[in-house]
Formats: C-alpha cells, sequence, structure tokens
C-alpha cells in the first residue's frame, strides 16, 4: 500500500492505512483528504478521514462530498472532527481530486471544529 513520490496537494482524495488506532480513533483502510498547505514536509501529511456513513442528523464538523465528486463511487462524509498527521508510508493511491466548492466546504467544517469561526 505505500506510495512515494505522491504529488499531493491540500484537496486531494487519497486512500490511507489509518492503523493503528486507539479509542475510538477512525480505523482500517479507507480515503481521506489531504488537508495541509504543504503535505509531505518532514515525511508526513496531515488527513481528514472520509466515511460513507450517512450521519444521522447534518452536524456543521462534517462536509458532505456527493458521490462521483473526486472519483468518489459513493455519497462521503469527511469527518473533520478526526484530524490527524500520518507518515507518508501510510498513504497510498491517489483517488482524485476536490474542486474549490468542496475544498470551501471542508474547510468551514474544520474551522467550526477547531473554534476558528
Amino acid at each position: 500500500m505505500p506510495c512515494c513520490n505522491l504529488k499531493l496537494h491540500k484537496g486531494t482524495i487519497v486512500y490511507v492505512d489509518m492503523n493503528p488506532v486507539k479509542g475510538k480513533e477512525v480505523l482500517g483502510k479507507r480515503h481521506a483528504v489531504v488537508f495541509e498547505r504543504f503535505p509531505g514536509v518532514g515525511g508526513t501529511v496531515t488527513i481528514l478521514p472520509l466515511t460513507s456513513k450517512a450521519p444521522p442528523k447534518p452536524f456543521p464538523f462534517l462536509a458532505h462530498i456527493p458521490k462521483g465528486v473526486a472519483g468518489l463511487a459513493k455519497d462521503s462524509w469527511v469527518k473533520c472532527e478526526q484530524i490527524r498527521t500520518v507518515s507518508l508510508s501510510q498513504v497510498g493511491k491517489i483517488i482524485g481530486k476536490l474542486p474549490p466548492k468542496y475544498i470551501s466546504s471542508v474547510t468551514e467544517a474544520l474551522k467550526y471544529h477547531l473554534g476558528l469561526d
């Protein structure tokens, strides 16, 4: 799974091995959004995991990405409350790139979660 020499940019959707985890952290191999200004510096990258499980109600710390956007096969939600920095060795293939309007909605959800409004 590890892939090196990736051309990562903010908004890139990648496949990530989230293991190992503790407690209620998101686990497994899944899609995630690269979400930092300079991805890959120091051999790490900050990501926001995605889930295809619809929330029971809209939450301001989740950003919805519809099926088909950036190569996603299912409707997905960006879990801004699960922000994580991982080693580049945990990053696999690139799935796609979010269009600017979706990067903006993820930014707003992350700002809400971090209390940066």
